[in-house]
C-alpha cells in the first residue's frame, strides 16, 4: 500500500448518536480484510488537542467559556496538527483514516448552533483543510431525545455539550442534516435508530458502492 493513498472517513452527528461504536466496527472490519486503517478523534487525535478537548468539552463554569469563533479558531488549530501530524502521514502510507469528528462539528456547534459567523467558519475550515476533504462523510442521525439519552448512559464524565438541554441537542441535529443536504456527494445520513450491526452493515454497502471496496 505504501504510494498509494488511502481513504480518509468522518463520523459527525450530535452526542450519543454512535459514531464512536461504527467507527471501531468499521475498523475491526477492515482489519479482518488486511486494509491498513487507523482510528483518531477531534479533538484529542494529538497532544495539543487533547489540551484542547479539556478546554472546549470539560469547562463547564459558563464564565469560563470561550466565543463562538474562538472556539472555532482552537479547534482550527488542533485540526492543523491533526492533519499534518497524524492523518496526511497515515492517507500517504494507504491507510485508512476513520475520524470521530472533524470539520463539520465545528461549523454544526460553533457556527449553526452557538451564533460563529457561519460563512467565516466555512472559510477557516477551507483554509485549515485544503484539499484532505473527507471521501466520505457518515452523518449519524437519531431523534435528539434518544440520543441525548444514550449519552448519559455513557460511562464517563459527561462533556459540556451533553448536559444541554433537549432542545439544543435538537439544532444540533438540524445543523447537522442541512451541512448533509448542502454536500450529498460527500455525507451519507444514516439512521441510526436501529440495531448497531444494521448501521454497521449501512455504512458497509455504502463504503462498496461509493469506493469499490468488497467486505466479504
Amino acid at each position: 500500500m505504501e504510494g498509494v493513498r488511502g481513504y480518509f472517513l468522518s463520523f459527525e452527528g450530535g452526542e450519543g448518536t454512535g459514531k464512536s461504536t461504527q467507527v471501531n466496527l468499521l475498523r475491526h472490519r477492515l482489519e479482518e480484510l488486511d486494509i491498513a486503517s487507523m482510528t483518531t478523534r477531534e479533538p484529542g487525535g494529538t497532544e495539543i488537542g487533547r489540551h484542547v478537548r479539556e478546554i472546549l468539552l470539560h469547562t463547564k463554569d459558563e464564565s469560563m467559556r470561550l466565543s463562538p469563533m474562538s472556539e472555532a479558531l482552537l479547534f482550527g488549530l488542533d485540526r492543523f496538527e491533526h492533519l499534518q501530524k497524524v492523518i496526511r502521514p497515515a492517507l500517504e502510507k494507504g491507510k485508512w483514516v476513520l475520524c470521530d469528528r472533524f470539520a463539520d462539528s465545528t461549523l454544526a456547534y460553533q457556527g449553526y448552533v452557538l451564533g460563529g459567523d457561519v460563512r467565516d467558519i466555512e472559510a477557516l475550515n477551507a483554509l485549515v483543510v485544503g484539499k484532505t476533504q473527507p471521501d466520505l462523510t457518515f452523518v449519524l442521525d437519531i431523534a435528539a431525545e434518544k440520543s441525548l439519552a444514550r449519552a448519559h448512559e455513557r460511562h464517563e464524565e459527561s462533556s459540556y455539550y451533553d448536559d444541554k438541554m433537549i432542545e439544543f441537542h435538537e439544532k444540533i441535529r438540524a445543523a447537522f442534516l442541512a451541512i448533509a443536504k448542502d454536500n450529498p456527494e460527500r455525507c451519507i445520513v444514516i439512521d441510526t435508530d436501529a440495531p448497531v450491526e444494521k448501521v454497521a452493515m449501512r455504512i458497509e454497502t455504502t463504503c462498496r458502492e461509493r469506493l469499490g471496496v468488497e467486505f466479504s
